[in-house]
């Protein structure tokens, strides 16, 4: 098998694009739904060494949201490693690392517990819930109601993703939302 991709003669290589953009949005939809906010500024960096003619392969983004809240959101498709997909979420009423919880709900708690679940660790999407999001949309139109998941919500996901370029092509210069220009 070979290691580089090159399409057909008949047809234009796909252009490509961030990191962010590419898969960093599904980390920076996760991290606005698990804050239940909108993010507001994002001060980004990548590494120098990527060359100016192509998109960032890695991109970290620190982010302040509406609420306050701040977070990290990262996306890289460099790295030599297996797929995962981590989740940390730290708060003064508990934490949540993947999943594990360590939370003042189970009083007497003296390390993390751990909830079976299936994790995000495989770029094999067929765990994903895609019946579900497809049921949810058709349930939406059917009864005339707005999902939580709308046009106004991705374009904040996507804002963040080129905020995050922006800032990391800037140096790392923070970039507020909404965008201009």
């Amino acid at each position: 098998m070979p290691l580089s991709y090159e399409p057909p003669k008949d047809r234009p290589a796909r252009t490509p694009i961030s990191t962010f953009l590419g898969g960093g949005c599904h980390a920076v939809d996760m991290a606005r739904y698990l804050m239940g906010s909108e993010i507001v500024e994002v001060t980004a960096l990548a590494p120098t060494d990527e060359g100016k003619d192509r998109p960032a392969r890695t991109t970290i983004a620190l982010v302040r949201f509406a609420n306050g809240g701040v977070g990290k959101v990262a996306g890289s498709s460099r790295q030599k490693m297996p797929y995962v997909f981590n989740i940390e979420l730290y708060g003064e009423a508990g934490s949540v690392r993947n999943n594990r919880v360590y939370s003042d709900l189970f009083p007497g708690q003296t390390d993390f517990v751990e909830i079976p679940t299936v994790l995000p660790d495989s770029g094999d999407v067929a765990h994903h819930p895609f019946p579900e999001e497809i049921d949810h949309l058709v349930d939406c139109i059917l009864n005339d109601r707005e999902s939580h998941c709308n046009l106004a919500d991705a374009v904040n996901t996507h804002e963040v993703c080129f905020a995050a370029d922006r800032s990391a092509a800037q140096g790392g210069a923070p970039v507020r939302l909404p965008l201009e220009g």
